[in-house]
């Protein structure tokens, strides 16, 4: 059995991080209008049309320093900006990563909007590092088998600068016959999630029907 490496803890602290350490909190305490919007579209679910309709909510950003736009292809406009910002340095980062030689984990999970719209978000995870990336969501629509997911997840981490091969060594789904088909079918190994499962067992226990009983 080949030794296991040990882990090396440094004993002095980084108090000066670099801007391949900036943390997620560093995008939501930017205080900046596109930010604040796109927040409070993303976090609260507002529409791009209550920051022209809502007199109080503009009299509110107004307080703030904010020159609010009148139009909503304005405000559609600075959301969608600060969105590519934030893609544009997180692709620079996994950029930065991969030329150190790091590998990467994929999680996926499946969400459903109260509009009854499916989506797959999609992490990156890298290992030892802490680092924890979202990639964003890619839309399903009609029947989503896993040769369609495949390429779906494919085009989604080239916008990125990724690759199944070499990037990706591992892969985190729940156990659904799609996820196990969508396996076998590209190259990185999978993980199930069992946090999931648990999840679905205590769904079953204190939420399931109880039997009607005949008469």
């Amino acid at each position: 059995m080949e030794d296991q490496p040990k882990r090396v803890i440094s004993k002095t602290k980084n108090k000066n991080p670099t801007e391949t350490q900036k943390k997620l909190k560093s995008f939501i305490n930017d205080a900046g209008l596109p930010a604040v919007l796109a927040r409070m579209t993303a976090y609260g679910g507002l529409s791009f049309k209550i920051y022209i309709t809502s007199q109080d909510l503009r009299k509110f950003l107004t307080a703030l320093g904010h020159s609010v736009p009148k139009f909503i292809t304005s405000i559609r406009e600075l959301v969608m900006q600060y969105g590519q910002q934030i893609r544009q340095k997180n692709t620079r980062k996994l950029a930065n990563l991969k030329s150190e030689g790091n590998k990467f984990g994929l999680t996926l999970h499946e969400w459903t909007s109260l509009g009854n719209r499916r989506y797959r978000y999609l992490n990156i995870n890298v290992y030892g590092r802490g680092y924890l990336i979202n990639l964003g969501l890619v839309r399903l629509k009609g029947i989503f088998t896993a040769e369609i997911s495949s390429d779906a997840i494919s085009n989604k981490l080239s916008e990125f600068g990724l690759d199944y091969r070499p990037d990706i060594v591992g892969i985190a789904t729940n156990g659904c016959a799609m996820m196990k088909k969508l396996v076998r079918i590209i190259p990185p190994f999978q993980q199930l999630c069992y946090a999931h499962g648990l999840q679905l067992v205590l769904q079953d226990i204190f939420y399931r029907s109880k039997p009607k009983s005949k008469n």
